[in-house]
């Protein structure tokens, strides 16, 4: 377990629509998230090593548990994100 200590804001400006603001943490974690970047992608690794059942085996043992169906969804979620763009069809 990660304990993180965030500092919160408050906005003095009455036209403001956001009443806090809490620190961003780059590289650690997206707003709002529950788990870090790097176990996504210890999560990933395993799903894209092992697959559904046997990935959420070893990841039990490992100490990092996740469910088969969210180590397949973060399989998708990778790839997706990790995709450059394609500017020329066909081209390398």
């Amino acid at each position: 377990m990660l304990l993180i200590r965030v500092r919160r804001f408050r906005c003095s400006n009455a036209t403001c629509p956001r009443r806090t603001f809490a620190e961003p943490l780059p590289g650690v974690a997206r707003p709002r998230a529950r788990h870090t970047d790097r176990l996504r992608a210890v999560h990933r690794t395993i799903g894209l090593a092992l697959g559904g059942n046997p990935g959420s085996r070893h990841a039990g043992a490992m100490g990092v548990p996740i469910s088969r169906t969210t180590l397949g969804h973060r399989v998708r979620v990778g790839i997706d994100m990790a995709a450059a763009p394609v500017t020329v069809p066909g081209g390398g």
